[in-house]
């Protein structure tokens, strides 16, 4: 009798212990941190193994992830009734899902913030915020981590515009005069009027791996960073934007965040932004554009379009007679089964301008790091400029329907074994090719110009070859000299 009474009281013991363990929805019926026991349902703040619910009926008022609270739970789910804002402001990791179906989600700005999601993330008819984490170097923006799929709906948005660094700050503020634009990807717009004018910022920040945030024009701030690492796919019928910030006068606008996106399949008919602020079109007066920021895109598939209203790290327009818009920023898209990758320089037809100062361009230079070597793309008003002593290389296509600059003692490298081909017309300084066995191939009726060194070398046997696109002519025009060897 004495064993069955120890066995029984074992058995409620272990029967306790499991509905201790057992997941627990805790809804918000507060106001303030979620560290504090009374705003939750059951007066028992959230742990690593319950359900968190927002619904609007128990409770609007805003919430704060505070660095109190534990960091972690199962779910969390913001249903349509909730108006309130969560500020996020230590890392939080949601090992099931995370469903926003109404409110708004914040960051602490200059706190360090992580979003992890184990499952799925699904925004809808809701706004996420991306402040700034740090403004240190060139400056740091947002990560989310999503295990599964993210899905971002229409009508809802993640927003960095105008969250980078602030007024006037940033490794790409304008360093001489007023009233340019910010730079980031690309250079900020120029302000040519008036002795106190200036050229706008220069750029800086990774092509491949951006993580940098825009800075600030002297009266826009720039836009803010965001890091997307999904396991899944990603749907994005909504709007992720990391624009330059809306002016707060009429001069200097801000330059473009960064968006990096890792992912399986990219989906969907929303817009990816990273653009440059300009003047509302009521500042007949509005000063330089902020240049364009910096997007890229790591895939398995792409079914998302290119158009550059879906895709765009421009810059904006610029009203004023004796002012410009900002350089392009860059886009570069690499899918899983690409040995190359492409990178894209797309101004959207905005005009820059040179007037006493040379006009802005996208560079490359000591400041910018990562730069693809596969293909390029310069389309729509593009300028793409090599900093002098700079080199580039390119294994794949390249084709200018636009601008390219290359300063003194500049180096383009034809790179690779697998074929290239070069479209447009192109004025290089030195241009080098030695790669035995490889096919150049030159667009027909083109004419392109080497100002100081070409370099063409082959091996016997293995003869670098370069021909036309078509059965048309082609021209390389060398000014200083040439050394050429086994070519055909």
């Amino acid at each position: 009798m004495r064993r069955n009474r120890v066995l029984w009281a074992a058995a409620l013991a272990a029967t306790l212990l499991g509905r201790a363990g057992l997941a627990d929805t805790h809804t918000w019926v507060g106001s303030g941190n979620w560290s504090t026991p009374a705003n939750w349902s059951g007066s028992q703040v959230p742990g690593p193994a319950d359900d968190v619910v927002f619904d609007g009926a128990s409770s609007t008022a805003n919430a704060t992830i505070d660095a109190a609270f534990g960091g972690a739970i199962a779910s969390l789910t913001i249903t349509n009734g909730y108006t309130g804002t969560n500020t996020q402001a230590c890392d939080l990791d949601v090992t099931g899902d995370f469903r926003m179906f109404c409110g708004g989600w914040r960051f602490a700005a200059g706190t360090a913030a992580a979003l992890s999601v184990s499952n799925n993330l699904l925004l809808t008819n809701s706004a996420v915020y991306c402040q700034y984490a740090s403004l240190a170097g060139n400056g740091t923006g947002r990560t989310f981590t999503v295990g599964g799929d993210l899905i971002l709906c229409a009508g809802a948005v993640i927003d960095g515009a105008g969250l980078g660094f602030p007024l006037g700050q940033g490794p790409g503020r304008q360093l001489v005069g007023t009233g340019g634009g910010g730079g980031h990807g690309g250079e900020g717009g120029v302000w040519n009027h008036y002795q106190a004018n200036g050229p706008g910022g220069n750029c800086y920040g990774s092509v491949q791996y951006p993580t940098s945030i825009g800075s600030g024009g002297q009266w826009a701030p720039g836009g803010g960073a965001l890091r997307l690492n999904v396991g899944g796919a990603t749907t994005i019928d909504g709007a992720i934007m990391m624009n330059g910030g809306p002016y707060l006068n009429d001069r200097g606008g801000g330059a473009g965040g960064a968006i990096w996106i890792t992912t399986g399949a990219l989906q969907g008919n929303g817009r990816i932004l990273a653009q440059g602020s300009g003047p509302f079109p009521a500042y007949a007066t509005g000063m330089g554009s902020g240049g364009g920021g910096r997007i890229a895109i790591h895939c398995s598939t792409m079914a998302f379009p290119l158009a550059t209203n879906n895709l765009s790290a421009a810059s904006s327009p610029c009203y004023y007679t004796w002012a410009s818009a900002g350089a392009a920023g860059t886009i570069y898209l690499k899918r899983t089964a690409d040995s190359l990758g492409t990178w894209i320089i797309d101004n959207n037809l905005v005009q820059t301008y040179a007037g006493s100062w040379p006009k802005p361009t996208t560079q490359i230079s000591t400041n910018v790091t990562d730069v693809p070597d596969g293909n390029l793309l310069i389309q729509n008003l593009g300028d793409l400029r090599i900093f002098t002593n700079g080199t580039l290389s390119v294994r794949g296509y390249w084709t200018n329907a636009a601008s390219f600059t290359a300063d003194t003692n500049t180096t383009v490298y034809i790179a690779g074994t697998n074929e290239s081909t070069i479209s447009g017309n192109l004025a290089f300084y030195n241009l080098t090719c030695t790669n035995s066995g490889k096919t150049v191939y030159f667009s027909e009726r083109n004419t392109n110009a080497v100002q100081g060194l070409l370099t063409l070398k082959g091996e016997s046997g293995n003869r670098l070859t370069l021909r036309s696109t078509g059965t048309n002519y082609w021209h390389l025009k060398v000014v200083d000299g040439a050394l050429l060897h086994q070519v055909d």
